[in-house]
């Protein structure tokens, strides 16, 4: 009868660690780069064969769920205050540190609830950053009811003043959107594929634009107005808007004023 292979038996780990060896090394994955969570790669970050975890978690779906129950991911974000302390917590993350600074890992930490969970709900930063200014910048105006109102330039005051108010409270957000770059770009471009960019352009056009002004420009210079006087001019000056309601009167007034 032959001898057992000792030495076979020692090379061979726990199974309990090969398994935490490859949740920790997808955590890792999911922090570092996300949009290539692969077997693969989380099993050339663990140092184990692609094999051995197909054999632990059968595949990426089932390496997810793994992570949501082992990990404390299961928390829902489907509750709105969870979802909106998430989304706090990354706009001073992202304030505090940068947008490549923060991590899902810091973000996780402040909000609360597991990297798992955020990543689940979001997918990366740039879904995150995607969330903060679908949800809480000019796109969530009642864009149909200020179009519907008696005047044209009842129309633009009401704009006007509904974007000054989401600056006055969402500051941090709009010094992201001042100061761009790759991330952020992403984030706007996958608006405009989604086709869920801000609808001020069918607004001024319901509300009776002129038909020969272009709606697109007239669109984009209101909003440089509206930028340029309650965004960049106070950050790069570092001072504050005396009377916001006086400045948005004064945008409105001279912005009717150039399309009549």
């Amino acid at each position: 009868m032959p001898s057992p292979n000792y030495a076979l038996f020692m090379k061979r780990e726990p199974s309990l660690d090969v398994r935490e060896r490859i949740l920790d090394a997808a955590v890792r994955l999911i922090e570092t780069c996300p949009k290539e969570f692969t077997m693969a790669r989380v099993a050339s970050e663990a140092g184990l064969s692609r094999a051995t975890v197909y054999r632990r978690f059968g595949s990426v779906a089932g390496l997810r769920s793994e992570l949501c129950t082992a990990r404390g991911a299961a928390a829902s974000l489907d509750r709105s205050d969870n979802r909106a302390r998430v989304l706090d917590a990354a706009l001073t993350e992202f304030t505090r540190a940068g947008i490549h600074g923060a991590t899902i890992q810091g973000i996780a930490e402040r909000a609360g609830v597991s990297p798992m969970t955020v990543y689940n709900h979001f997918d990366d930063k740039e879904g995150l950053i995607f969330a903060l200014i679908s949800e809480r910048g000019p796109r969530s105006l009642p864009f149909e009811r200020f179009a519907a109102l008696g005047t044209f330039e009842d129309t633009i005051a009401a704009f006007v003043t509904g974007v000054f108010q989401i600056v006055e409270n969402q500051r941090d957000l709009f010094g992201l959107v001042i100061a761009p770059d790759r991330v952020t770009r992403q984030a706007f471009q996958r608006m405009r594929a989604d086709q869920a960019e801000i609808p001020l352009v069918p607004m001024l056009e319901a509300a009776g634009l002129p038909p020969e002004i272009d709606a697109r420009f007239a669109a984009a210079c209101l909003m440089g107005m509206i930028m340029a006087n309650a965004v960049i001019y106070p950050r790069l000056f570092g001072e504050e808007v005396g009377d916001p309601a006086a400045l948005a009167e004064q945008i409105t007034a001279l912005f009717v004023k150039a399309v009549s």
